[in-house]
Parts: C-alpha cells; structure tokens; sequence
C-alpha cells in the first residue's frame, strides 16, 4: 500500500485532567466495591484485559494517592463477559451475589446493551467507558452513564479530518473526494461508518465509491479487497478491530492494493498497539482517531490535572514498560476516575455533607436501605389538609425512588435532600419522591395520569435492537423469542385497526389491591388490552399498571423480551 506520513488524531480524555482532591497516605477506612465486566476470554479477549489493566492501575492510584473512594479503599470483583448473553449474567450475578451496586466496563459496543440491560434490571448503576454504540443512552435506562463519545461523534470527526486536513494534502476538493467505506458488522463499526457516509455526502459532496461490512472473525478478506481495488478510492475509511485489521493489511498487501490514506476511529484495530506489534514500521500509514498518544502537551493542563495525567503515565510505563497508555489504559483509567470524582462529590461538598447524619451521603443510603432490607419502616404521613396517616416505606420504594432520580438533574437534588432527611429520622421527603414516581397523588394515592408513559412496559418488557444469537437478523429475532418461550414467556402480537402498527398490551392478571388500583386507572383508555402480563415485586405490590404501547415489529431487530426471572404471566385479555 502507499503510504502516507504516520498520525494520530488526538481525542483528549478530558476526565483524567480533573481535580485530584486527596493527599498521598491518606488513611482509608472500610472498602467499597464495584463490578468489572470485561471480555477477559474470547475474541475481544486482548482488549478486555487491556481495558482491565487500565483499571486496575487507576484503582491502586485511587487507593495508595488519592484518597480512594469516599475515603474508602476501591476494590473490584470482576467478570468475564465473552459475549453478549454471557454479559448479561455475568452482570446480574455481580449485583445479586456479589452485591455491588455499580457495575462498569465493557469495553465492546457488541457487549454493553446486553450487560447494561441487565444492570437496570437489578436497578445497580452501570458505569460504560469504553463502548461508543449511541444506542446504549437512548433506551431510557435512568441508571446507564457512558463517558467515552459515540460512534456518531467518531464518524463526524473521522469526515472532518479529511476535508480539512487529507483534502488539500491530496491535492483535491473535498467534493472530488473518492471515498470507500469498509467495516465490521457490529453496532460499533456501523454506527461509526454510517455517520461518517452521511456527513460526508450531505456536507462536503465527498462521492462514495464502495461499502462493505464483514464479520471481524472472518479469516479472509481478498474478495473484499479485490471490490475495493476496482473502486478505486482515494480514501478508504475502515473501522476495524484487532485481527481483522491485522488480516486486511496483510492482504491488501498481497494483492497490491494501493490507496492514499486510511482512516479509522477507535483504540481497536489500526488505533491497537497489537497493529503495530504485527508489522512494526510496515505497519505506519493508517490516520486513527483515538485517546491521546506522545504528543499530549500535560504542561497545558491545569496543575490538578497535570498531577494525575503524570501520576497515570508513570504507573503505567511501571507496569507494561511503555511510555505511552493505550487507548484500552487511557479509556478505562479516565472512566474510573472520573467515576471517583462523582462518588466523592456529596461527601465532599460541606453544604451537601453538612445536613447528612454522620456527613457521608453514601453511609446514610446503605444504613437506610440495611433497615428497609430488614423489613418496612413505618412513617406518619402528614397530608397537604394537615392530616396524619400511618404509612410504609419498602426497600422496593427505594430502589423505585433511585432509579426515578438518578437522571435528571432536578430530580437528583430532590434525593440527595430526602437521603440527608431521612437520615435525620424524617421520612416523608423521601416518601413524597415514591408516590411520584409511581404516578400517585400523595394525599388519596390516586393516580395521576400520564398518557405518555408505560410503567407497565418499563418494568416488564425490555425493547432490545442489540444482536441475539447469530445468523441474519430474522435468525437473531427468532432467537429472541424462542429464549422466552423456553423460559415460559408468552407472546401476542395483534394488529390494530387504524393505527399502522402492532401494538403490544400489558395489564395486571390479578386482582389488586385499593393502593395498586390507583395505578391501574393509569392509562389511555381508547383501546381495548390485548395481551396480560403480571408482575408482583418482592413487597406484593403490582408494579405493572394497565398500560398499552405501540410496538413496531416490522424491524425483525427490535422485539419485546419479557424478563422470565420476575414471575410474568401473559395470557388472552378477555
């Protein structure tokens, strides 16, 4: 191949250069554990211990410089999440065994979905820094955070370094461009890829000679290569992994196919020091965009972010000899500390810290979900006409009120005040947050109607577009449905008149109580329920409500997986 000056497009980690708020030696006091989940066998298996190392450098300098965690020390139980179905009970078993009550990894966009899915079902947090699939914080999931970009920003920036900086380098416009795109058939190479196509076209006019996308365990890629060489491209934009990258350079060597530049995103593929370790300086050529590499100036940070930026850099040459982190080192240890930063922030705060018993936010959650593990506390509950009921408060209440809070900003202050109150030994606050999270007046318990939400649905039925099984996409949905089938998971689909679409029904099986009635009144009641499904939390209390929802299934990706483990029972509404 023709090759072109070496580089590396620099996406800085701006997490790392955060504060560094603790002083060496600090003495720590307990532990707190959190869950890893990477793919440590397998495929990914190289990146996920990569992705691992990074951690465990950043949590040893969390525990022995920077005061730890909360002031406690940071351990980890991890797992190994070979691929997606593996993820998600890899995940499930970390917050219901292991009980952590934050789970963070994966690294690989084909494993985060499945893994995070999971977390939210056992409402523990789940903390990505690493997969770029822009689907994973559209789901609605109130407990999933990511701090790595997407692959929609990889394919925007990956457009923008070639008109403004490989275009007149070329010697061409931007819109006499030719331009192939190549990938792996993951959500991380096409999200990459088609972001990149639309930019490209629709901005710059870049005209589009060839698209393929293969299977990265594929073993040979010359029929590809031989389309791409009668294209005649330009500019090949290849999204790539580990071996598949490896594979495409050798032989497109093989078969001499020669084009101007190479561009990829991601610390996977042309952006892995397992590239450059296959070919050494045959292997210069390829242009990445990923974490930054010799050329970080850390005298441009703040004094703060200097301090860790050269404390992480210094670990990291003391473990692997390297003087640079991989993007795997880089993506990992910037999550986690950033991660620390979050956790640290209540206690640290003196206004925050200050109406909390004890001053430790944390603390005062897990001594007030220990006694609601015990059993449910009773509360006297003051109404808005100045009356007092005797009501209770259920562990299941408070996980409901954490999952209701965690996203918006708002919301959050609200928590973090109920949590200091109810510390104090004062719990309507907290009891106020749960009737709203429920969708109920605080004074009769009535519902409050919402037409545009389905509690039904968000607690029964998760919606996944993520590949399950393997085969084509009609394969994978099959899959979908036989796994609940086996399971004892029914389904109903039914088409109905006049709305263009499939609709999928769910309302309670049995009858309910006074309070849960309450719920039930919460629903559009235009249309008749065609499918029931019943779901009962650990206190009795139906979780589901009388709901309907519009379902497209037109998209064999995109079915409805009903959660086995929860007691559902689906039958024919009558």
């Amino acid at each position: 191949m023709r090759h072109v000056k070496w580089a590396v497009v620099m996406l800085g980690l701006a997490v790392v250069a955060l504060g560094a708020g603790a002083v060496q030696g600090q003495q720590l006091s307990g532990e707190y554990k959190i869950g890893v989940l990477e793919p440590l066998t397998g495929n990914l298996a190289a990146e996920g211990k990569r992705h691992l190392e990074g951690y465990e450098i950043m949590r040893d300098l969390i525990n022995e410089r920077f005061g730890g965690v909360m002031g406690k020390k940071l351990v980890f139980v991890t797992g190994d999440a070979v691929d997606p179905t593996v993820a998600a009970s890899e995940a499930t078993r970390l917050a219901t065994r292991e009980g952590v009550k934050i789970i963070t990894g994966t690294f690989s966009s084909t494993l985060c979905g499945a893994a995070s899915e999971a977390a939210s079902r056992q409402n523990v947090i789940y903390w990505e820094t690493s997969c770029v699939d822009p689907r994973l914080t559209k789901r609605g999931l109130k407990n999933v955070f990511r701090t790595e970009i997407d692959g929609t920003g990889f394919g925007w920036y990956n457009i923008e370094f070639i008109a403004k900086h490989l275009a007149h380098r070329l010697g061409k416009k931007t819109s006499e461009l030719r331009v192939a795109y190549l990938s792996e058939d993951s959500s991380y190479g096409q999200s990459v890829t088609e972001s990149a196509r639309q930019r490209a076209k629709q901005e710059f006019g870049m005209e589009e000679v060839a698209l393929e996308y293969y299977t990265f365990t594929t073993n040979d890629l010359t029929p590809v290569i031989l389309k791409l060489k009668n294209a005649n491209p330009d500019v090949l934009h290849h999204i790539a992994r580990n071996q598949d990258a490896i594979l495409f350079w050798r032989q497109a060597r093989e078969q001499n196919f020669q084009v101007k530049a190479v561009v990829h995103a991601g610390a996977t593929g042309y952006g892995s020091p397992d590239f450059g370790k296959a070919f050494g300086n045959d292997g210069n050529g390829p242009f990445a965009l990923l974490e930054p590499g010799p050329g970080l100036i850390v005298e441009k940070m703040r004094p703060e972010g200097q301090q860790i930026e050269r404390a992480f850099r210094q670990a990291v040459k003391a473990k692997t000899g390297s003087d640079v982190p991989t993007g795997g080192h880089q993506l990992a240890g910037g999550g986690l500390w950033l991660l620390k930063l979050v956790l640290d922030d209540c206690t640290d705060d003196s206004y925050c810290a200050a109406d909390v018993a004890g001053g430790d936010a944390t603390a005062a959650y897990d001594e007030l979900a220990g006694r609601l593990r015990d059993g449910p506390v009773t509360l006297d509950f003051v109404t808005s006409t100045g009356d007092v009921e005797q009501r209770e408060l259920t562990l299941n209440d408070l996980e409901l009120a954490m999952d209701y809070a965690l996203t918006p900003s708002a919301d959050r202050m609200f928590l973090q005040r109920a949590i200091a109150q109810a510390s104090q030994g004062e719990l309507q606050p907290l009891a106020d947050l749960v009737y709203s999270a429920l969708g109920q007046d605080p004074d009769s318990l009535a519902a409050v109607p919402d037409p545009t939400w389905s509690d039904a649905m968000y607690f029964s039925v998760d919606c996944s577009d993520y590949a399950y099984g393997s085969g084509s996409a009609e394969d994978r949905a099959a899959a979908y449905f036989a796994a609940g089938q086996d399971a004892g998971v029914g389904r109903d689909f039914a088409q109905h008149s006049g709305q263009g679409g499939d609709h999928l029904v769910v309302v309670p099986a049995r009858q309910v109580g006074a309070p849960d009635r309450a719920l039930e009144q919460n629903v559009a009641n235009d249309r008749k329920p065609l499918v029931r499904i019943e779901k009962n939390d650990a206190s009795g209390r139906v979780a589901g409500t009388v709901q309907h929802v519009q379902h497209k299934v037109a998209d064999p990706h995109l079915v409805a997986f009903l959660e086995p483990a929860v007691g559902l029972h689906v039958a024919q509404a009558g």
